[in-house]
């Protein structure tokens, strides 16, 4: 992964980690949002005593945060972006094939003019190089 980070989301990362004592992984914007990627044993300290420095630090961000558990493994990845949505996740080469339960579930994975999925492809190609698919 190279990427490149301004000055701004540097100061993001800072606030964050100095506020939750957790390393970030990864950080980007998007609206009114800021999104931060930690590994997945590092999410049950943030979101446990009523997400305490959570709710501080999107307090003194002025913005909402997300987060998004980082795994090695791809599938398990693209269920933790799809969550809370479950769905059966496949892997065919650099294709992930996300196979939903029902339209409902579908829709929540593809978002208002599949603004989700654009979303949940950007974040994916800074990790690995693959594509997701809804079947």
């Amino acid at each position: 992964m190279n990427v490149k980070f301004d000055l701004s989301t540097i100061n993001h990362i800072k606030v964050f980690e100095s506020l939750t004592r957790v390393n970030v992984k990864d950080c980007f914007s998007k609206e009114n949002s800021i999104f931060y990627v930690i590994n997945e044993q590092d999410l049950r300290k943030i979101t446990g005593k009523n997400s305490f420095f959570l709710k501080k630090a999107s307090d003194l961000l002025k913005k909402e945060i997300k987060l998004i558990a980082f795994n090695e493994n791809i599938k398990k990845f693209v269920s933790n972006l799809i969550y809370p949505v479950k769905a059966e996740i496949t892997q065919e080469d650099k294709i992930i094939k996300v196979k939903c339960e029902n339209n409902k579930d579908k829709g929540k994975v593809y978002g208002r003019e599949r603004t989700r999925l654009k979303f949940i492809n950007e974040v994916l190609k800074r990790y690995y190089d693959a594509e997701v698919i809804i079947k």
